[in-house]
């Protein structure tokens, strides 16, 4: 998941500054810059929440783990 949502977030962030959009059927409008730049925001959004939640489980698996004195 993690990786499909980077190289979305720099799909549309290359959307944006004139590369062709590789899900546009032809005939299809390209994307404006500014709907590329919110849907690479969300992607983001959705990028940083996920990352939250593994370093979360992680630091609880390491503590778990790891013997306290």
């Amino acid at each position: 998941v993690e990786a499909y949502l980077l190289i979305m977030v720099l799909v549309m962030i290359g959307v944006v500054f004139g590369s062709p959009d590789p899900t546009l059927e032809p005939g299809q409008a390209p994307a404006e810059p500014a709907g590329a730049w919110f849907f690479a925001g969300f992607l983001a959004l959705l990028l940083a929440v996920e990352k939250w939640f593994t370093i979360h489980h992680c630091r609880r698996f390491v503590r778990e783990f790891i013997p306290t004195q």
